[in-house]
């Protein structure tokens, strides 16, 4: 079997000062890279078609254009999470404000504020053969039909099968489903 290949992708030097270690899997090669994309979109791009990404780690401060040059071109199957990094100006708000932005019908994970550890293991998982997937709502979303019928369509393009339980269930990938991120971080 081929090993996986998860890009860790870091849109400027400041981003990477210290990267803290992070949950490794046997089968799992990770790679990194640091480019901008807006100041080395030639670089961003290079990377982003080096290989087939199985997963991809996108982490910039500001604004993150870093997910938007990834999953532009990223195959429906990679698993792409947005890492929001810290900044000088706004603390790390702009960046998450514009990790959680996404076109409709692009998923995407978003971890905390610099929690490359979580981003990793996340990726890890979502990796994983699971043998069922569930999909929750919190019920504080403004659509919430909408955006669970937006999932399921995605997971049916992607053959997967799911259910919607009522709680998480043990071995099982549970996926949350909101379209705002604010009413999210808020209930």
């Amino acid at each position: 079997m081929m090993p996986k290949k998860v890009l860790i992708a870091f849109g400027s030097p400041s981003d990477v000062k210290s990267i803290p270690d992070f949950p490794r899997e046997a089968d799992t090669e990770y790679y990194r890279s640091v480019a901008s994309a807006h100041r080395t979109p030639d670089v961003v791009e290079r990377h982003r078609d080096y290989c087939k990404w199985d997963g991809i780690i996108a982490g910039a401060g500001m604004c993150n254009a870093l997910k938007d040059a990834y999953l532009s071109h990223a195959d429906i199957a990679t698993v792409l999470v947005a890492l929001p990094m810290d900044d000088k100006a706004t603390r790390g708000v702009s960046s998450m404000l514009s990790s959680s932005e996404t076109p409709p019908g692009y998923p995407i994970g978003m971890i905390g504020l610099g929690n490359l550890p979580a981003a990793v293991k996340f990726v890890n998982y979502a990796l994983q053969p699971h043998k069922k997937v569930s999909l929750h709502t919190r019920g504080t979303t403004v659509e919430p039909d909408k955006t669970i019928d937006d999932t399921a369509k995605m997971l049916k393009r992607l053959g997967v099968e799911y259910q919607f339980p009522t709680q998480v269930e043990p071995d099982t990938l549970n996926l949350l489903a909101y379209d705002n991120p604010l009413n999210f971080a808020i209930s």
